[in-house]
């Protein structure tokens, strides 16, 4: 069984061929729900072939968690992230430990596999669902697509890892049933030339963005993505849902060509959610929209919501730096849910906005640095009173 004290693993030995099989009946589910949700066929592009002998990043985070709390910023040229815990202090406890998301990149030559992952719910079992999906698709697609030459191929291997995952979760408990679980994005980005193919596959609610720096742009980076209104619902997620199946209700898996300079950012619910307009005004007519309630079908209320989160980010991205935009942002987060955090402190139900929840952020950029040697750094962050025990 995986051990949830050994999150900071070192990662696979890439001269080991893969570590399990992957479940014949499981991978036939998931193929099933890609072929449904495919608009057109995969491109037949050919993409430089990368070489996984010649790693220049291997991270995971969180690796582990202290008492009292200590959260910090990870940054490389290229790449920066952090994760951290919005819950309170409830008798001299921190809430909701330990922290059930996951965010890893693995960087290789010409070739670069990032993950985010969030357990759904609380403890050690979705805490190590979200780790192993975020291992487990890394090392399937590792192995796998240096062996192909299209991003069709590509494309096959990524639905094959989203089952080699879903097999490894089953495995983490000694009674498959048990195993926690977890929402999942995984991006892998090959190289076209002069552009850069993200190949995403996402299962529920975590996010990710594509940002035109120079022009101040945001889109989403997976397509047909559709915010939710409840936010107890992920849409989707890896682990025995029905018995030894996942729910892949909102199970998405393209590919998008991004240009030189891009950044790409991913994100758990923790995170997005507290740049939703609806997280902090309870209808659509406080914000001089239509209806009585927010609708998921509404695309008024969809394009406005759209509207002030890419508003919102692009306000914390100064200077095009990723290392502080992962800072502007944890400030920011901890200050959309402070009102949250002292009204559960205090027992008092009444609407404040801000959801306070595990909250992990990534993000990278698409240009030739992303592919060279890295010196990992970490800024420490400074945590308000009521966030530590």
């Amino acid at each position: 069984m995986f051990n949830i004290d050994s999150l900071a693993a070192l990662p696979f030995d890439m001269f080991h061929p893969l570590c399990q099989k992957i479940d014949k009946t499981i991978l036939k589910f998931i193929r099933t729900a890609y072929e449904k949700q495919k608009t057109e066929e995969p491109p037949k592009t050919l993409f430089i072939q990368p070489d996984t002998n010649i790693c220049y990043l291997s991270l995971v985070s969180p690796h582990h968690e202290s008492t009292p709390e200590a959260y910090y910023s990870t940054y490389v040229k290229g790449y920066s992230n952090v994760s951290f815990s919005t819950y309170p202090v409830l008798n001299g406890e921190k809430f909701g430990k330990p922290i059930a998301d996951c965010t890893s990149a693995n960087i290789y030559k010409d070739f670069a596999v990032f993950c985010i992952a969030d357990g759904c719910g609380m403890g050690k079992r979705p805490a190590v669902s979200a780790h192993v999906a975020c291992e487990k698709f890394t090392e399937y697609v590792s192995v796998e697509i240096p062996k192909t030459k299209t991003l069709a191929k590509a494309q096959k291997i990524i639905v094959e890892a989203i089952a080699y995952v879903q097999t490894a979760i089953l495995q983490t408990q000694e009674l498959s049933t048990d195993a926690g679980l977890t929402t999942f994005l995984g991006v892998v980005v090959l190289r076209t030339g002069t552009s850069f193919a993200c190949m995403y596959c996402n299962i529920g609610d975590c996010r990710a963005l594509v940002i035109d720096p120079r022009r101040a742009i945001v889109n989403e980076l997976i397509d047909d993505y559709s915010g939710r209104v409840d936010v107890k619902t992920t849409g989707g997620r890896l682990g025995p849902v029905e018995g030894d199946y996942p729910e892949l209700d909102n199970f998405k898996c393209g590919i998008k060509f991004c240009s030189a300079g891009s950044v790409i950012a991913l994100m758990t619910d923790g995170v997005c959610d507290n740049f939703d307009i609806k997280t902090y005004y309870q209808t659509p007519k406080e914000c001089d929209l239509s209806g009585q309630e927010w609708s998921d079908d509404n695309l008024e209320h969809w394009e406005k919501r759209k509207e002030v989160f890419y508003s919102s980010f692009l306000s914390l991205f100064l200077n095009d730096s990723l290392e502080e935009l992962c800072f502007n942002l944890y400030n920011f987060i901890i200050q959309k849910t402070k009102q949250a955090r002292e009204c559960k402190v205090k027992r008092i139900e009444t609407f404040v906005g801000g959801k306070m929840d595990h909250s992990t952020f990534a993000c990278f950029r698409l240009d030739d640095t992303l592919f060279n040697e890295k010196i990992v750094m970490k800024k420490k962050m400074k945590i308000p009173d009521d966030l530590h025990a």
